[in-house]
């Protein structure tokens, strides 16, 4: 699959379940029908599709059948698959499948990003960050996780694959639906790190013990000459229902050269306790805000402290403001030199202001906004000095502020920390 693809789909999943959030989505776990209905898909249950389908109507408009006969997991996932398959609406076609039968290649990569923004749906990284403790990672504690989560054991290992800095990779194998006697593999997706390509279609040599998870729920591992010729391969697989009519079950699992992965996430944010206005004298230092995009007055929160303490930047904001109200739109960035060392930076991305029912904050605003900040601070050599930032008076979850934080700002090698008040 084409990285570009991969993160242009991911970037729509993220979108469209932070617009889910911003109306009031409840979770987790996330409920795929309830996604569904806040993005204005139809949905339906049909016994006579084999896991889920997508139809384009004559006007134009997509509706989702399921089965509510399959796994609970599966049927959310398959969901899930299919609110993507509506989100990257393929010109021309009318109707998706999810049963396991692919015909092409370009059908294949297809596949694999809906399932990598089915995943985002039902466990986004801000949630199963906080699930993964640290420790080993294990088909055990996936399956532990699992059930936590209400999802899938597939759900668990694409979101792991895709952030995590160790060699591995996911996989799923599957017997034909004719009756082979041979686990070939489904697809093959693999971490950052990962160096080889394994093509679709590869065969578990016989002896294997791979074969011994004949039963649903049954596990297995060993360190084995697989995957990749010559060279000894660590995998972890579970048992799972088959997708394309076999009476088998498949398997999944991961794959690695290390037997022993850590599950501990890659944070690149600091965290410190104090007072998130107070600049040290020798460093250069971005602190920034959010405002919303409605008053021109620092009055309240984290805003109120900082028109305290720099009223010049209070007073520059208001002025722009005034010159050209447009400069207020969400999306807008202002910043002030306060010091050779110490700039203020506002970032509107909260939509209005007082009590609300829903969140405030705009995510996908602040993403754009946390992006240009991180630019600015590579531009200026500075280090970047917030509160937590949109998860006050805006509204907004932490944890997914904080992963936007990491992807915009830390990946492009800027330093963040977080100063939170002493309890």
């Amino acid at each position: 699959m084409s990285k570009l693809n991969e993160a242009l789909t991911l970037r729509r999943a993220q979108n469209a379940f932070y617009s889910c959030l911003e109306k009031g989505l409840d979770g987790p776990p996330y409920d795929p029908l309830r996604i569904a209905e806040m993005l204005g898909i139809g949905v339906e249950s049909s016994e006579s599709v084999v896991e889920a389908r997508t139809i384009r109507g004559p006007q134009g408009n997509f509706s989702i059948q399921y089965n509510p006969q399959r796994p609970r997991a599966r049927m959310r996932f398959s969901i899930a698959h299919e609110i993507m398959h509506v989100l990257l609406a393929s010109e021309g076609a009318n109707e998706w499948h999810r049963s396991g039968k692919v015909a092409s290649r370009a059908e294949w990569e297809n596949e694999m990003l809906c399932n990598l923004g089915a995943a985002e749906f039902l466990l986004p990284q801000e949630d199963i960050a906080g699930a993964l403790t640290p420790g080993e990672f294990t088909i055990n504690s996936v399956n532990e996780m699992r059930k936590k989560f209400d999802v899938s054991v597939e759900t668990i290992l694409l979101k792991f694959v895709r952030n995590t800095r160790q060699a591995v990779f996911v996989f799923s194998a599957s017997y034909s639906a004719k009756g082979g006697e041979a686990l070939c593999l489904d697809y093959f997706v693999p971490s950052n790190s990962w160096k080889f390509d394994i093509r679709k279609g590869y065969e578990i040599p016989a002896g294997s013990k791979a074969y011994s998870c004949d039963t649903l729920g049954f596990t297995a591992k060993a360190s084995e000459k697989l995957f990749v010729e010559g060279k000894k391969i660590h995998w972890e697989a579970i048992a799972i229902p088959a997708i394309s009519g076999s009476k088998k079950p498949r398997i999944v699992g991961f794959a690695s050269y290390n037997a022993n992965l850590s599950a501990q996430p890659d944070w690149e944010i600091s965290y410190v306790t104090g007072d998130a206005t107070q600049a040290e004298a020798d460093k250069k230092i971005l602190i920034a805000q959010v405002m919303n995009n409605k008053s021109m007055i620092w009055g309240a929160g984290f805003s109120r402290q900082l028109a305290r303490k720099y009223p010049d930047a209070q007073t520059s904001y208001r002025d722009w403001v005034l010159k050209n109200g447009d400069q207020r739109k969400l999306g807008a960035i202002h910043s002030f030199q306060y010091s050779e060392n110490l700039q203020i930076v506002s970032m509107v991305a909260q939509s209005g202001f007082g009590p609300s029912t829903v969140p405030r904050i705009r995510y996908e605003v602040l993403r754009e906004c946390l992006s240009k900040l991180g630019d600015l601070a590579l531009k200026e050599a500075s280090e970047i000095q917030i509160p937590r930032i949109g998860a006050g008076l805006a509204g907004g979850k932490w944890e997914i502020i904080e992963r936007m934080l990491i992807e915009e700002i830390s990946a492009k090698g800027a330093n963040v920390v977080v100063v939170d008040l002493p309890k």
